[in-house]
């Protein structure tokens, strides 16, 4: 069964070689605790006019990493501090991942359409 994406993705997006996690941890800075879904929106629909040229499938994902340390680090940048990290484990239900961008711990998530990132976290910081 093929499973519907929370956004509308172009074709050939997410790349062929995303995979479907199987009880994967990763970790996403959001404003508040409780998260909210903006918190899980992509860059793509916060920045709708920007001029992606040919990153529109990644901007179409959410930014995640897979280790904390590396979440952590960002919250020293001026439009992430006082940002909070929360921790999900991701299953074949909550869409596909790939490892993206020159940071090892960084991933792309294109989150299925059924899946519900408010009612899987857990409070980190």
């Amino acid at each position: 069964m093929k499973m519907e994406y929370k956004d509308k993705l172009p074709n050939n997006c997410p790349p062929k070689d995303a995979q479907e996690p199987n009880n994967f941890t990763i970790f996403r800075m959001v404003k508040t605790i409780p998260p909210t879904d903006i918190d899980f929106v992509s860059h793509f629909k916060l920045f709708p006019d920007k001029n992606y040229e040919n990153m529109k499938c990644e901007a179409l994902s959410v930014s995640v990493f897979n280790r904390f340390e590396s979440c952590k680090e960002l919250l020293d940048i001026p439009n992430h501090r006082g940002k909070k990290i929360v921790k999900l484990n991701l299953f074949q239900d909550s869409g596909r991942v790939i490892k993206s961008s020159k940071d090892k711990s960084h991933y792309s998530w294109w989150i299925y359409a059924n899946f519900s990132p408010l009612a899987n976290y857990e409070e980190i910081t």
